[in-house]
């Protein structure tokens, strides 16, 4: 629902591997190590928390005027919902099949940081505009969204905009860099390495609403600042999940609004089951490839994610469900 308020006390729906429980003891660390690698192999999401090399960037970020600084006046992508639901879309592709009454759910508009924060703390109402600030680190020769830097805006009166790179994030995330593998060993598959798509962040305020949906990669999802509700389902829920089908510019994605669903038109909506889960900062999670999440930002948050390869676990319930995408294995 629209409802951001949380109790004190936060129930979490996932196994949480905490290395604060294991502080100078490197065999309960090792311990850990083995049983999240056993996690993800088994292909199932699951939240690391405590781990020092996330929490030293989630304390940086949160000291002071350290973004402010560390961002300045790079301009980036953002986009605008007239309300605080944020649905996905993309007409530039050839792939993508335009229907002739598409309407486009959001704006994109280039921020600065600064731009973008006076708005997130504007205190906006859950019918009035919201919006959230993607910035990419890409590696060079190597799948990712770089697009979105220099097309994302195409065909909108910003689409001369020249849009910052923020490469600088895989110095502020060493943990998502495959090129130091000492400090991505958890988060980096090696084995997908050449599938590594870069860092993408995206930052939101209170209220926002990342509509239903699955992707084709396995994704680390941190959070580093403020918190973010994750409601997550299961592959085997698609056919209760009334997707856009593929081609569409909303493929992938839910037709449902969760804040009120209407039952008569997705009478097998109430069937869905999912797991329930609040990201602080420093927490990590581990999304498996084509897993559905709904996303509330609870407060102003700053979130990264780095997605590396596919598995073809879900892959069967995918296509039964009428999704027939390549994966990078």
């Amino acid at each position: 629902d629209d409802v951001t308020d949380t109790e004190r006390t936060i129930h979490q729906g996932l196994c949480v591997f905490d290395f604060g429980s294991a502080v100078n003891n490197l065999t309960a660390q090792v311990a850990l190590q083995h049983q999240i690698r056993t996690y993800q192999r088994a292909e199932v999401p699951f939240i690391i928390r405590n781990d020092d090399k996330v929490l030293r960037t989630a304390e940086r970020w949160n000291h002071g005027d350290y973004m402010d600084q560390l961002l300045s006046s790079k301009i980036y992508r953002g986009e605008i919902s007239p309300t605080n639901h944020m649905m996905y879309w993309n007409i530039n592709s050839k792939w993508t099949k335009v229907p002739e009454d598409f309407k486009r759910p959001t704006e994109m508009h280039p921020f600065t940081f600064a731009e973008w924060k006076k708005l997130a703390n504007s205190g906006a109402a859950f019918n009035e505009e919201h919006a959230y600030i993607r910035m990419d680190a890409c590696e060079e020769g190597r799948p990712c969204d770089s697009s979105y830097r220099r097309n994302g805006m195409a065909g909108t009166k910003y689409a001369t905009t020249q849009i910052d790179n923020a490469d600088f994030w895989f110095d502020e995330m060493p943990f998502f860099d495959p090129n130091r593998p000492d400090e991505s060993e958890l988060y980096v598959m090696a084995a997908q390495k050449q599938y590594h798509r870069g860092i993408q962040c995206r930052f939101g305020m209170a209220g926002l609403i990342a509509e239903n949906h699955f992707d084709s990669d396995r994704n680390f999802i941190a959070v580093l600042g403020g918190e973010r509700r994750y409601i997550l389902g299961h592959p085997k829920n698609c056919p209760n999940m009334y997707l856009y089908p593929m081609h569409h510019p909303m493929e992938r994605h839910s037709h449902i609004d969760w804040s009120s669903p209407d039952l008569e038109k997705f009478p097998n909506f109430p069937s869905t089951t999912v797991n329930e889960v609040v990201l602080q900062a420093g927490d990590v999670l581990y999304l498996p490839t084509h897993w559905f999440h709904h996303i509330v930002s609870l407060n102003l948050n700053y979130q990264c994610n780095a997605r590396s390869g596919s598995t073809t676990t879900y892959q069967k319930l995918i296509q039964e469900c009428g999704f027939k995408y390549k994966l990078y294995l």
